[in-house]
């Protein structure tokens, strides 16, 4: 309520006073002016930063479909911009990052849509060139927006656009998937995160370095990024961190650098505390242990060495030592040499490399590796190191036992044992060595013992049988009270278990086969498991009957009656089946008995063939039932494909005396295996091109004993002579042993074909003109001219769905060699097998061996819809499609050409698929590649890095399944326990592309997939774990688990070719081979 007045009798209504604002005073005024602008500038700079990324942030925020919070978290990982997630939020909120498509497009795409549908066509719609809306949704869209009768008037009104084209307007682009690829082009500022690309600051470095003691400070540097020497490090540092390098390529090289003076240049790049160089030192230390250069690899300690753990250093011992020489020596490819590999069976040290010493002397460089690890103290962490050290210790004895347990780590006894079996395949007692048992007793190893006892009381061995006493269950017995006398005495004359008591032995025989029992992988001697059948066997090499007598009574004793029988029975095909072959216990053992035996060699003397009848006999009469069918276990440890003994022995050499003596114990003759076989059946299909005297008289022998063929036994199909097939259906004896001295019909040679033949009549004058392509390739001269002549005949006649057969010439010149030798029958039907079938090529194919992407894309564009036809077409396993060989070839635009235009990148690489042209030679390097892997396996297993950059633009990543999304019968589950799930329950269990990068060291290979998929990080750290792989461990850990890390290095930008600088490098320092790597970015 406004106040008023009261004068000389009148109201009046007052005026609202003025309030007047206080003039501000200089220092707010200045305050203001230094204050605001600071807050506009820190906001405005982190937006500028954000907009520095735009091209990352679209490509992770739109093609990746990450949401914001992971938009976020993995800016801050890469590249650190210091926003928050309410910022990104505003930063995406704009037009062009848009995911939805508004009705008045919708409108525009529907008569283009219709028109599709009408030819049968999917429609895919791609926003902002990013975005990429799937058929099946545009279907769905266009169904809930528009009506039936609707869509109905769009296909009456017809669109005008040219169908086979993508409609484009605005924003928006429609196409059918058929005739055009998505391609998500990866940022450059992607790529440029990749560890090889973060050390170009560090390798200029050592550039000026080297240029300024090399040639003075005054020399200009401006062009040095740009220089030879810049390349070659870089090339260097890419392959040793990426494990693309063959051994003898690397040896040479470091004689070189030290022959030309550059060993400065490389002990800097050593020295250098990154990412590429820990993996490039991890990888080359091997080679540098087996030059036995100690400077580097003190410098390699100093500087890379992590106080965490030690695995890596002593995998490399362990892969150095186990190493074969084929895979040191080989020049197949660059791909030999894997040091970074996880523990595997077969790394004992006595498998040494050539150059490293034979059995009679150690190593030098086994010496060295264990000064190595005594001068650094290396202590091992894992149990997988300690199995190296203890094998370093047993083997050589070249670290002192005092030493030794100081560096091994505080685990049981039995879980290193466990360790050490995983790797060599033996427990510590067990493998042979300069240690001396009571050693290795003392350290607390017990794995294996009685079973050791029992091999030296059969091998009446007193000394071991004396070390093992104190530690084994017999410890206590009566005459172990004693003392020594009972032992003092013993000559070797008689055997050990004449004075063990029958219980005592007993103890032995048990605790032997419970210790077999609680192993899950079995203990292995020679080339059998052991257990009771075993020791019959040897038994009866040592023609001991008491031995006998007393293992008779011992499995009545602690076996069932059925377990006697299997047992018995099992003694007998094993006696009867391995006669010829001492078991790997008494391999060298000298012993008086065993005279009339000769290893190796089936006996002869008719005496020896009597005792061993007599013993089956033996066996027979106690139990042994010949009616039995061998398990499955005798029958993997025979290493037979057949249940029955008599049919398994068929066909081996010096079975026939076998075969005889199987007979007198009665089998059945015409009994069925189980490949529903009789013994005639596998005689007679016995692929051999002469007859064999014996082989005929067993023959008669079966028939007389009233053998018989079955009727699907399939011996037809050896191309027998008819009179022999009417002799074994008449069972007329006189006339098939007349036919079977006869050779059987002569198979008729094939045609052979040479070059390329048409396979109709119909000539295309475009495959003529493939052909003179292949045969004569054009020159620089004439390449264009012959280009406009292809297309202007491709426009003339079109693309037609023609073929070709194709022979290469190494599989004709192989066909001609065998052709001459003049074969018949069976043998020349085994030779058949590696002559390589015909290969029939359409023209696409045809296409791809030229490798010309002018005439590519020429066919692309004017062939019409049978380019697409046979691009597209589903190829069998044993087939390369067009974009397998592209990728095999290396040939990255031709490669670009064929996904631009639909090709599937997803295609799996057979191992079995034969590469054109390639004359029987191995493109894969020796690298065993599953049916299961993709070509982009291939490219990570060769090194291809824009190959495999170009396959994963075109969707050949698909991630496997993460921590977040694995799931195990309904159940969520981390990676490691998916992965160890599916590996178990997965028959064809393949590894995904991010485990195969990890497991074969492919550093930059996995930061890229890291790079475009970061999910991938719990699988990437799960196969590091499996396959050991520290290094990339503890990157992952530090790098990609959202934990801090150190600002990333600057990334230089390279100076154009006018600013080049020719840094000389002496001729022979680089090996041509080494620099000449396909797709480094």
């Amino acid at each position: 309520m406004s106040s008023s007045v009261v004068a000389h009798g009148k109201i009046s209504k007052r005026r609202p006073a003025r309030t007047q604002k206080p003039v501000a005073s200089d220092q707010f005024i200045q305050y203001v002016a230094e204050t605001q602008p600071q807050v506009q500038t820190r906001r405005a700079k982190r937006i500028k930063k954000l907009a520095d990324f735009d091209e990352v942030i679209k490509y992770l925020y739109i093609s990746r479909g990450y949401n914001l919070d992971k938009l976020h978290e993995v800016m801050e990982i890469m590249f650190q911009t210091g926003a928050t997630t309410i910022q990104y939020r505003g930063y995406v909120n704009r037009a062009d990052f848009k995911k939805k498509v508004t009705v008045e497009e919708w409108t525009r795409l529907a008569p283009y849509f219709c028109a599709c549908q009408e030819l049968q066509k999917d429609v895919a719609v791609r926003i902002n060139g990013l975005h990429t809306i799937k058929p099946s949704a545009v279907k769905k869209e266009i169904d809930r927006n528009f009506s039936i009768g609707q869509q109905a008037l769009f296909r009456y009104q017809r669109s005008n656009h040219d169908l086979t084209k993508p409609l484009s307007f605005g924003r928006i682009e429609a196409y059918t998937p058929s005739s055009q690829a998505l391609c998500q082009k990866i940022p450059i500022q992607l790529l440029k995160q990749l560890p090889i690309m973060t050390s170009g600051e560090h390798l200029l470095q050592i550039c000026e370095e080297h240029i300024k003691q090399r040639y003075g400070s005054g020399k200009e540097l401006s062009g040095v990024a740009n220089s030879g020497y810049f390349e070659f490090l870089r090339v260097l540092l890419y392959r040793l961190s990426n494990n693309l390098f063959h051994f003898e390529q690397v040896n040479k090289l470091l004689d070189n650098i030290t022959k030309f003076g550059y060993r400065s240049s490389l002990k800097a790049l050593l020295s250098l505390d990154i990412l590429s160089i820990k993996m490039a030192a991890e990888n080359i230390l091997p080679i540098l242990v087996w030059r036995q250069d100690e400077e580097l690899i003190d410098l390699i300690y100093r500087n890379q060495a992590r106080s965490d753990t030690n695995a890596a250093w002593y995998k490399i011992f362990s892969c150095l030592a186990g190493s074969s020489p084929n895979v040191w020596e080989s020049g197949s490819g660059i791909h030999i040499f894997f040091p970074a590999q996880t523990y595997h069976r077969g790394m004992a040290l006595d498998n040494t490399p050539q150059g490293l010493g034979n059995e009679n002397k150690i190593p030098d460089a086994v010496i060295f590796i264990s000064n190595l690890i005594v001068k650094y103290r290396m202590d091992a962490r894992t149990a997988e190191d300690a199995a190296i050290l203890l094998h370093l210790a047993i083997k050589y004895m070249l670290i002192e036992v005092s030493v030794l347990k100081t560096l091994l780590p505080s685990l049981p006894p039995d879980i290193l044992d466990r360790a050490y079996k995983n790797i060599y395949e033996k427990s510590v007692l067990q493998i042979q060595g300069k240690m001396d048992l009571s050693v290795r007793l003392d350290l607390g190893f017990r794995k294996n013992l009685h079973f050791i006892m029992l091999q030296a009381i059969l091998r009446n061995d007193i000394g071991t049988f004396q070390a093992l006493l104190p530690h084994s269950n017999l410890k206590g017995r009566a005459y172990d009270g004693v003392g020594e006398s009972v032992w003092d005495d013993f000559d070797g004359g008689g055997f050990i278990w004449d004075r063990l008591w029958m219980g005592d032995f007993n103890v032995v025989v048990t605790m032997a086969l419970q210790e077999i029992g609680d192993d899950s992988s079995a203990i292995s001697t020679g080339q059998e498991s052991f257990d009771s059948s075993c020791l019959f066997r040897i038994a009866y090499q040592l023609q001991n009957t008491h031995l006998r007598e007393f293992l008779l009574i011992h499995c009545r004793t602690y076996n069932s009656k059925e377990s006697v029988i299997t047992l018995l029975t099992s003694a007998l095909w094993v006696m009867v089946a391995r006669y010829d072959e001492r078991g790997g216990l008494y391999q060298g053992t000298e012993c008086s008995l065993c005279n009339s035996f000769t290893p190796g060699k089936p006996p002869t003397d008719k005496t020896a063939w009597k005792d061993r009848t007599e013993w089956c006999g033996w066996l027979i009469k106690n139990g042994a039932d010949v009616s039995l069918r061998i398990p499955l276990d005798i029958q993997e440890r025979l290493d037979i494909s057949s249940d029955l003994v008599l049919n398994s022995l068929i066909g081996k050499p010096g079975w026939w005396d076998t075969a005889h003596l199987i007979l007198r114990l009665g089998v059945d003759v015409n009994a069925l295996d189980s490949n529903k076989k009789t013994p005639l059946d596998i005689l007679v299909n016995i692929q051999s091109s002469e007859c064999c005297a014996d082989r005929r008289k067993f023959l008669e022998h079966l028939l007389k004993l009233g053998a018989r063929i079955t009727t699907k036994s399939g011996w037809g199909l050896v191309n027998l002579d008819a009179g022999f097939d009417k002799a074994l259906t008449e069972s007329n004896i006189d006339f098939l042993v007349e036919t079977w001295t006869r050779r059987w019909v002569r198979i008729p040679p094939p045609v052979v074909v040479t070059g390329m033949v048409i396979e109709n009549d119909d000539v295309d004058p475009i495959c003529l003109e493939l052909v003179s392509w292949i045969k004569s390739p054009p020159n620089e001269t004439d390449r264009k001219q012959r280009i406009e002549a292809f297309i202007a005949l491709l426009k003339s006649s079109g693309l037609r769905s023609s073929t070709l057969s194709v022979v290469s010439d190494g599989h004709n010149d192989l066909r001609q060699k065998i052709m001459s030798l003049d074969l018949a029958g069976g043998q020349l039907k085994q030779l058949k097998r590696p002559w390589g079938r015909l290969q029939t090529l359409n023209t696409l194919q045809l296409l791809v061996v030229v490798a010309e992407p002018e005439l590519l894309r020429a066919t692309f564009s004017f062939g019409g819809p049978e380019a697409l036809i046979q691009l597209q077409q589903e190829h069998p396993p044993n087939r390369l499609s067009p974009l397998h060989y592209m990728v095999g070839k290396g040939d990255f635009e031709c490669l670009g050409v064929l996904l631009e235009n639909g090709a599937n990148p997803r295609v799996l690489w057979s191992r079995y698929s034969p590469l054109l042209f390639d004359q029987g030679q191995d493109r894969n390097n020796g690298l065993e590649l599953v049916y299961e892997h993709t070509l982009l396996h291939y490219a990570i297993q060769h090194g291809d890095m824009n190959t495999a950059r170009c396959l994963i633009e075109y969707g050949a990543f698909v991630p496997s399944r993460n921590e977040s999304k694995g799931y195990i019968d309904g159940k969520s589950c981390t990676a490691e326990e998916w992965l160890e799930w599916r590996r178990k329950n997965s028959p064809t269990f393949s590894v995904s592309v991010v485990q195969l990068a990890v497991k074969l060291g492919r550093l930059d290979f996995l930061a890229l997939l890291l790079h475009v998929d970061i999910d991938s990080r719990d699988e990437a750290r799960a196969a590091a774990i499996e396959y050991k792989q520290s290094t990339i461990l503890d990157w992952i850990d530090h790098h990609w688990m959202g934990k801090p890390r150190p600002d990333p290095p600057q990334i230089l930008d390279h100076p154009g070719p006018e600013q080049r600088f020719s840094l000389p490098i002496e001729n022979g320092l680089v090996n041509p081979d080494l620099l000449n790597i396909p797709g480094i970015l």
